[in-house]
């Protein structure tokens, strides 16, 4: 999981290199896709998953040729592959500086992510880190646009997913154990506001709590 961990973290550099007004999607994809296989990655088993501008309220959409533009949002989700261990990563970044409504859904599906991955302990039941992380959402009146389930194990995998049964959703009675690996990622969706963000990554779950794969953090970046 480390090793793949490792081509995962090339995979966001390249987008922080890459995502800039005047690319496309595909472009963008490109650089990811060259950046994790180059370092040595198998093959993963879902495609990297690509939206920009409007296409952000959606989600699970593959990259097109749609040029990004300045004030444009950018949201991806791709996996770095070990001997068939996957590690994913999910964020949106900003290409010029966002708008306060941006910000601050951004910031609340940060702070959701953050709480969930405090309450996660071996023994706890994963409904625990769904209930948590739709506090701080709710405070700010956007858990009804929290539209998917909060997370879900990651492991060796094979198309068409990454996934593991492991799901931390409300009301499953799954427990935590040490030396688990899954995702966290909050996924908010306003189409009718033309945007949604993406923002997570893979949690190993240690005795003491969980260290974070991506080693870039969960801060909104801003290019272009």
């Amino acid at each position: 999981m480390r090793q793949a961990a490792r081509y995962a973290n090339a995979g966001m550099a390249a987008v922080f290199q890459a995502a800039r007004p005047g690319r496309t999607e595909i472009d963008v994809a490109a650089e990811i896709e060259y950046a994790v296989r180059s370092g040595g990655s198998d093959s993963s088993a879902m495609p990297t998953w690509m939206s920009s501008g409007e296409r952000t309220a959606y989600s699970h959409l593959t990259p097109t040729e749609r040029v990004l533009r300045p004030g444009d949002l950018l949201s991806c989700a791709f996996a770095g592959v070990a001997r068939r261990y996957h590690c994913s990563m999910y964020r949106t970044v900003a290409l010029g500086e966002p708008s306060r409504r941006v910000r601050q859904v951004y910031e609340a599906a940060r702070e959701a992510v953050e709480t969930g991955a405090r309450e996660a302990r071996p023994g706890v039941r994963a409904t625990v880190l769904e209930e948590a992380a739709l506090e701080p959402l709710r405070r700010q009146g956007l858990d009804k646009y929290f539209a998917q389930r909060f997370g879900y194990g990651v492991s060796a995998g094979y198309p068409p997913t990454w996934m593991e049964p492991l799901d931390i959703v409300r009301g499953s009675e799954q427990r935590l154990e040490a030396g688990m690996v899954f995702c966290l990622h909050c996924v908010l969706k306003l189409p009718e506001e033309r945007f949604g963000v993406l923002v997570g990554g893979d949690y190993v779950l240690k005795d003491d709590g969980v260290e974070f794969l991506d080693r870039s953090g969960l801060e909104l970046r801003v290019f272009g």
